[in-house]
């Protein structure tokens, strides 16, 4: 599984919901504030990794793609 198929199994833990690359999550109203933070820590399981505070910003998780290139910073990709 890749970054993106892992990061839309994320959002699909949370919301339950079809997501694709073109949804605006934060933006669009798909995830609010409480369901930021749960995909936060959605992420952080499945990548094994701490997303640091000042990263969480809505432009960092308003998309899959964007979600992606923070997750691959913190991977090394």
């Amino acid at each position: 599984m890749d970054i993106k198929e892992r990061i839309i199994k994320a959002l699909k833990t949370i919301k339950g919901e079809y997501f694709n690359e073109e949804n605006n999550l934060i933006s669009g109203g798909w995830i609010d504030s409480f369901s930021l933070l749960k995909l936060i820590r959605e992420l952080e399981k499945e990548f094994e990794i701490k997303i640091r505070l000042e990263e969480i910003t809505p432009e960092s998780f308003n998309s899959v793609e964007q979600i992606g290139f923070v997750i691959e910073k913190y991977l090394g990709h």
